[in-house]
């Protein structure tokens, strides 16, 4: 599944020369969904892909690294034990969730706990 804009989809659209890789992804526009739409949500296992990380090539050649469910989830586990973050807990962080800390350890490490975020809860399916 892939999350865009309503434009973005257009765009992609008129350009589909260059989704012929993203062809089996389920696209869904988040600026059209309502409280009442419903998705349908695939089969997640431990070995199955979750991201591809980049690293900056700080200390060698940049390189992408497969991230499992497994890794992420036991990457989570490991940072809430070490923290003693619970549902109760509030994430206060600088990073933006395009940084692989921001990312984990605020956005997914929110969902993994269930912390509230405002007036909505996150909850965690995997």
């Amino acid at each position: 599944m892939a999350l865009a804009t309503s434009s973005i989809l257009r765009d992609m659209a008129n350009n589909r020369n260059h989704l012929v890789h993203l062809s089996n992804l389920r696209w869904i526009a988040t600026d059209t969904l309502t409280i009442t739409d419903t998705h349908y949500r695939p089969s997640c296992k431990g070995e199955n892909l979750a991201f591809l990380q980049y690293t900056s090539g700080s200390t060698g050649n940049p390189k992408g690294v497969m991230v499992t469910h497994s890794n992420l989830l036991h990457n989570l586990t490991l940072l809430a034990k070490y923290f003693q973050l619970d549902q109760d807990s509030k994430i206060l962080s600088w990073l933006p969730v395009f940084h692989d800390m921001g990312l984990i350890g605020k956005q997914l490490m929110a969902l993994l706990l269930g912390i509230e975020n405002g007036d909505s809860k996150f909850t965690c399916f995997c």
